[in-house]
């Protein structure tokens, strides 16, 4: 089914536009989307002219009956344009996932201050929740020995939870179905 409205129309396009018009419901129950599409790649360039457009989704999804949902994930590209901006400025917490890779690493002591940024100037409520490690492959030593390191380095802020470097996430998310269903009694979707 092709979404009417995406979540540029809400944060960009259209004014008139609502966070309930721009919800779609999916399969699985009790999961919505708040759907993307191609045009939100130039998000950035969308709204550089507008200062408060950090606040956009904050506001957007403050329109939504709190009943409805238990919680929101809003899925962020890396790099730290208006649409990471928008998320930290709309959420309470933060799950960072990362890979055990020197540049990663490096990238999480960058990240930590983000948050600690944000929540001092301008989101009180932000905590970062932790580090997700994500696509580790236990046959590389050297991944293993990073992932060792980044536990004595973070403690708590790291999930006991891992997810390796497995062909099954690749093909559920090329089917557009979560591994719980994709694979749903696999090593994986546990």
């Amino acid at each position: 089914m092709t979404p009417q409205f995406y979540l540029r129309d809400l944060l960009v396009d259209d004014p008139q536009t609502t966070a309930m018009q721009v919800t779609v419901n999916t399969t699985i129950p009790r999961v919505d989307l708040l759907p993307t599409n191609p045009r939100q790649t130039n998000l950035d360039e969308s709204l550089s002219d507008n200062f408060d457009a950090i606040y956009f989704l904050k506001e957007a999804l403050e329109t939504i009956p709190i009943a409805k949902y238990d919680f929101a994930i809003i899925d962020c590209p890396p790099q730290h344009g208006y649409a990471t901006h928008m998320a930290v400025m709309a959420a309470d917490g933060v799950i960072v996932p990362v890979e055990c890779q020197k540049w990663a690493i490096e990238g999480s002591q960058k990240m930590i201050k983000y948050v600690d940024r944000i929540r001092k100037r301008f989101n009180p409520n932000l905590s970062l929740m932790g580090f997700l490690i994500n696509k580790l492959d236990i046959r590389r030593v050297v991944e293993v020995d990073l992932k060792d390191e980044r536990r004595m380095t973070y403690g708590d802020l790291i999930f006991d939870t891992e997810f390796g470097d497995h062909v099954q996430y690749v093909e559920a998310a090329m089917l557009k179905k979560p591994i719980s269903i994709y694979k749903e009694h696999s090593k994986q979707a546990k």
